[in-house]
């Protein structure tokens, strides 16, 4: 079992973890994944074999969710602009705001 840290376009702080079988998965390819009810995809930002009790607020093995399906076979990023992008895309003034802005400026357009 392998854990992966994912980053989505919520406005919540940080990454999340899922669970996967699959031993090729790497950091800087897309994954589906369930966040609440909706389908979303996110980017894998890392890769573990072991569980983090402590970094999970102490949510057990068995409360994590696995990853629908990986949407890449090769990384889109490599782990050095990962390491770049990631503090710009877990902060909640870049990464969510920007979409924010994005889908009020569509809004504004669609009522002209």
């Amino acid at each position: 079992m392998y854990y992966v840290e994912i980053i989505l376009n919520v406005p919540l702080n940080g990454s999340f973890t899922y669970s996967t079988e699959d031993p090729s998965v790497q950091v800087g390819i897309r994954a589906e994944v369930f966040f609440g009810r909706r389908k979303m995809t996110g980017f894998v930002v890392s890769v573990s074999d072991e569980y983090d009790e402590k970094k999970n607020a102490g949510l057990s093995k068995d409360k994590i969710k696995p990853v629908i399906r990986f949407i890449d076979k090769t990384p889109l990023f490599s782990k050095e602009q990962t390491e770049q992008i990631l503090p710009l895309l877990c902060r909640r003034s870049t990464f969510c705001n920007a979409s924010v802005r994005q889908t009020r400026f569509r809004q504004r357009q669609l009522r002209f």
